[in-house]
């Protein structure tokens, strides 16, 4: 399996796009906002210069998306 690395916000907002995650109407101003219907929490990336591991693993667990199916994802985008 390859290794859980920091990628750039717009990189993840792709990711979670092609999941079926879509843009919250609440934002705020330094974190991008996404939620899907059937979840009760959203999905919060920062807008910094990169997202760190630990950020990438809590959202993939608030999504329950496993880290085979982002490593799969990901390599397509």
């Amino acid at each position: 399996m390859p290794r859980l690395v920091p990628v750039r916000p717009a990189k993840l907002v792709k990711f979670f796009e092609r999941m079926g995650w879509t843009f919250s109407k609440r934002g705020a101003v330094d974190h991008l906002i996404m939620r899907k219907e059937g979840f009760s929490r959203p999905v919060v990336i920062p807008d910094w210069s990169e997202v760190p591991q630990s950020l990438i693993k809590s959202n993939l667990l608030t999504a329950r998306i496993s880290l085979d199916e982002y490593f799969e994802v990901m390599s397509k985008l």
